[in-house]
């Protein structure tokens, strides 16, 4: 547990200083869906699968303590006081999952390198996304940063692979 604790934080570095009053909250949810990567990755133990099914369980449960996050919309989590340490981790697994690594990666690296001295915002990080012209990601736009409808996706879900599949198939709904 110690470890990926310190995977977590070291996917820190990859966020370029906040631009924001209010602390932006999608850098929790890379760092938390790239500490488990990473730890699936090195230790061979455990699955990214089994990760994100447990931060689907933890979303679930967020969303029974506290129901301001079933509407809102993931861009505004920072200044709805939310943390998306779990949600924003299932982002940013979809995110992976429709780019692929390669270009997932370029889209982190990019970003960093392109704010690391003026700053970011989480509109910029949106921005970003949008300036892929990417299919594959318009979608994931719509339902997250447009709306709340990911929540039910989330609800519905009994594990990450079918929260990825109910995702999708939102999409084309």
């Amino acid at each position: 547990m110690e470890v990926t604790r310190l995977y977590h934080e070291l996917s820190h570095l990859w966020d370029p200083r906040s631009n924001e009053s209010y602390s932006p909250r999608w850098n929790e949810g890379k760092a938390t869906f790239l500490e488990y990567l990473t730890d699936s990755r090195l230790n061979k133990t455990v699955s990214l699968s089994s990760h994100m099914t447990n931060v689907l369980k933890r979303a679930k449960k967020q969303f029974v303590k506290q129901p301001k996050y079933l509407t809102t919309t993931f861009e505004e989590y920072g200044k709805a006081g939310l943390n998306a340490y779990s949600v924003g981790a299932l982002f940013f697994a979809l995110l992976h999952h429709e780019l692929g690594e390669e270009r997932f990666n370029h889209l982190l690296r990019t970003f960093y390198a392109e704010h690391v001295k003026s700053g970011a915002s989480t509109g910029d990080f949106i921005l970003a996304l949008r300036d892929l012209k990417n299919p594959n990601i318009d979608w994931i736009l719509s339902r997250w940063v447009n709306s709340h409808r990911f929540t039910l996706d989330i609800l519905d879900a009994t594990n990450f692979e079918h929260f990825i599949m109910l995702s999708i198939r939102s999409s084309k709904i």
